[in-house]
């Protein structure tokens, strides 16, 4: 019987010690990867079908002389909108970059060239798929920070584990205590 305890003693300090493993691996991977990609949701038609309304992207945080035509970035308005479009046009004077965009579902080129000033970044991935699940506001903000999504999913996973072994504890002591009561009567 004493080995049993022992066995669970073990067993315990096993999975506390893969938990916190985990969580300062997944804190570790936030820390390199959130100053440099983000989460981010698109909130208007302006790129349909490429990209659908409400739909999740990467952007990487580049350069803009990372920035090919063809590329889809997503940058700063004059009036502080994130706005999510196909760099059509790259016009280089020296140290001087401009990209020129357009919505594919719009008709005409934006009238305001994309500065480094004002490039948030450019979009690796997209996830079209969630876009029919997800109803956003216009006025929310575009941005995702994903080292936020990350921790947050993090910590529900150690909580629900935490709650799992307790739970597990519970029924076994339960159990035990149940045991015991029959072999004494």
């Amino acid at each position: 019987m004493v080995d049993t305890g022992r066995k669970l003693n073990l067993r315990s300090k096993i999975v506390y010690s893969i938990t916190f493993t985990m969580l300062l691996i997944a804190f570790i991977v936030i820390l390199a990867v959130s100053h440099r990609f983000k989460v981010v949701m698109v909130v208007t038609g302006s790129m349909e079908p490429s990209i659908m309304t409400n739909s999740l992207s990467i952007l990487d945080k580049c350069s803009i002389d990372d920035i090919k035509t063809n590329d889809i970035v997503m940058y700063r308005s004059r009036h502080g909108y994130s706005v999510t479009h196909r760099v059509v046009k790259i016009a280089r004077d020296g140290d001087k970059v401009e990209l020129y965009t357009k919505g594919d579902n719009n008709r005409h080129i934006d009238r305001h060239p994309v500065t480094e000033d004002n490039l948030i970044g450019k979009v690796v991935k997209t996830h079209n798929g969630i876009a029919k699940y997800i109803s956003v506001d216009m006025k929310v903000n575009s941005i995702l920070d994903f080292g936020t999504v990350v921790v947050l999913i993090c910590v529900m996973t150690f909580i629900l584990g935490v709650e799992v072994i307790l739970i597990t504890k519970g029924i076994r002591y339960i159990k035990k205590g149940i045991k015991n009561k029959s072999t004494v009567r």
